[in-house]
């Protein structure tokens, strides 16, 4: 499963787009939040993947997160 989204960093106020990504979702969805690289890892944990990665994608402020049961590059 591929999914695009604004990662914050754990301290979550940082970088500045991300960080500033979750109060837009709280303003326009019921419960909006951004969640951090080790909160998907946990998330595609609980849902039965094995592999997570996080890869910013340069020069936008989003990051390709990737969730599945094959080792990277399989």
């Amino acid at each position: 499963m591929i999914a695009v989204d604004f990662v914050p960093n754990p301290d979550r106020v940082s970088p500045p787009f991300a960080a500033i990504f979750p109060f837009v979702m709280l303003g326009s969805t019921p419960h909006g939040d951004a969640y951090t690289a080790r909160e998907y890892e946990e998330m595609g944990r609980a849902a039965g993947f094995e592999t997570i990665t996080i890869t910013p994608v340069p020069p936008t402020s989003q990051s390709l997160i990737t969730f599945s049961n094959h080792a990277p590059g399989e």
